[in-house]
């Protein structure tokens, strides 16, 4: 007993921090706030999930580097924005496209007016065509 009450009076009372221990620990807070509100941001625009979003911010809470890195390997590969996105896109073409997936042929009437949304669309994916053509005579 006495040699850890001689330990405890051997440990100093007053830590002293150098300036360059203080400008480091104070760069570190801001790393680890960046990387939680970046979390944030991110998982909240890939999951709907308000377990997995939690788990995710705490997760680079706790443990600010490797959590971070962890959660970059398991956050979903896209935004709900993009999946929903695709699935429109999907959707389209499985009605109109020449490629349908019904296996029923596109409809011969005459075409309504699209909507504003489906011209958008069909602009993006012609623009996406577009580019794989360009890309494949790029690569010949």
């Amino acid at each position: 007993m006495n040699a850890f009450i001689a330990f405890l009076q051997a440990l100093p009372t007053e830590f002293s921090y150098s300036d360059t221990q203080v400008f480091l620990l104070i760069a570190l807070a801001v790393v680890d706030v960046f990387l939680v509100f970046f979390t944030t941001r991110d998982i909240l625009l890939r999951s709907a999930s308000l377990w997995f979003q939690l788990f995710s911010i705490l997760l680079v809470a706790l443990l600010p580097a490797v959590g971070f890195f962890l959660y970059l390997l398991i956050r979903p590969a896209r935004t709900t924005k993009q999946r929903q996105m695709e699935a429109m896109l999907l959707e389209l073409l499985a009605r109109t496209g020449p490629n349908s997936t019904s296996g029923s042929p596109a409809k011969t009437a005459a075409p309504e007016k699209p909507r504003k949304k489906e011209r958008l669309i069909a602009t993006a994916v012609k623009k996406n065509d577009d580019a794989d053509v360009a890309d494949e005579t790029v690569t010949e």
